[in-house]
Protein backbone atom coordinates (compact mmCIF):
# COMPACT_ATOMS: atom_id res chain seq x y z
CA UNK A 1 0.00 0.00 0.00
CA UNK A 2 1.25 3.20 -1.15
CA UNK A 3 2.75 6.07 2.23
CA UNK A 4 -0.07 8.30 2.10
CA UNK A 5 2.51 11.02 3.33
CA UNK A 6 3.95 10.75 0.27
CA UNK A 7 1.81 11.77 -2.51
CA UNK A 8 2.28 10.94 -6.35
CA UNK A 9 3.05 13.79 -8.18
CA UNK A 10 1.47 13.65 -11.60
CA UNK A 11 4.61 14.82 -12.94
CA UNK A 12 6.57 11.74 -11.85
CA UNK A 13 3.84 9.31 -13.63
CA UNK A 14 5.49 8.16 -16.82
CA UNK A 15 3.69 8.39 -19.87
CA UNK A 16 3.38 5.84 -22.32
CA UNK A 17 5.18 6.54 -25.74
CA UNK A 18 3.05 8.28 -27.75
CA UNK A 19 2.16 5.45 -30.40
CA UNK A 20 1.17 2.92 -27.50
CA UNK A 21 -2.61 3.25 -27.68
CA UNK A 22 -5.52 4.67 -29.55
CA UNK A 23 -6.85 7.84 -27.71
CA UNK A 24 -10.38 7.91 -26.92
CA UNK A 25 -12.64 10.67 -26.10
CA UNK A 26 -13.87 10.67 -22.71
CA UNK A 27 -16.12 13.31 -21.30
CA UNK A 28 -16.43 14.52 -17.92
CA UNK A 29 -18.30 17.47 -15.92
CA UNK A 30 -16.32 19.32 -13.60
CA UNK A 31 -16.49 22.35 -11.08
CA UNK A 32 -16.38 25.75 -13.71
CA UNK A 33 -13.24 27.15 -11.01
CA UNK A 34 -11.44 24.12 -11.14
CA UNK A 35 -11.59 23.77 -15.54
CA UNK A 36 -11.15 27.57 -15.45
CA UNK A 37 -7.93 27.46 -13.66
CA UNK A 38 -6.43 24.15 -15.52
CA UNK A 39 -7.35 26.13 -18.47
CA UNK A 40 -4.98 29.23 -17.14
CA UNK A 41 -2.65 26.64 -15.95
CA UNK A 42 -2.42 24.73 -19.14
CA UNK A 43 -1.47 27.81 -20.89
CA UNK A 44 1.12 28.85 -19.00
CA UNK A 45 2.55 25.52 -18.57
CA UNK A 46 2.50 25.19 -21.96
CA UNK A 47 0.30 21.94 -21.81
CA UNK A 48 -2.88 20.57 -23.34
CA UNK A 49 -5.70 20.35 -20.95
CA UNK A 50 -5.46 16.73 -22.47
CA UNK A 51 -1.65 15.93 -21.47
CA UNK A 52 -2.43 17.77 -17.73
CA UNK A 53 -6.02 15.37 -17.38
CA UNK A 54 -4.09 11.92 -18.41
CA UNK A 55 -1.26 12.67 -15.99
CA UNK A 56 -3.80 13.07 -13.11
CA UNK A 57 -5.73 10.20 -13.92
CA UNK A 58 -2.84 8.01 -14.39
CA UNK A 59 -1.90 8.98 -11.06
CA UNK A 60 -4.78 8.45 -9.63
CA UNK A 61 -5.25 4.99 -10.89
CA UNK A 62 -1.82 4.14 -9.63
CA UNK A 63 -3.25 5.29 -6.32
CA UNK A 64 -6.23 3.07 -6.42
CA UNK A 65 -4.45 0.23 -7.63
CA UNK A 66 -1.94 0.19 -4.45
CA UNK A 67 -5.04 1.14 -2.02
CA UNK A 68 -7.57 -1.71 -3.71
CA UNK A 69 -5.26 -3.84 -5.44
CA UNK A 70 -2.19 -4.47 -4.26
CA UNK A 71 -0.64 -2.71 -7.05
CA UNK A 72 -2.16 -4.75 -9.85
CA UNK A 73 -3.94 -3.83 -12.81
CA UNK A 74 -7.93 -4.27 -12.15
CA UNK A 75 -9.85 -6.54 -13.59
CA UNK A 76 -11.93 -6.40 -16.24
CA UNK A 77 -15.21 -5.14 -15.36
CA UNK A 78 -18.34 -7.51 -15.99
CA UNK A 79 -20.82 -6.84 -19.07
CA UNK A 80 -23.56 -4.33 -18.27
Amino acid sequence: MANDSEPIRPDTVPMPPPRVARKTRGTFLLPGELLDELRDASYWARQSLARIAERALRAELLKMRDQFNAGANFSRRPAA
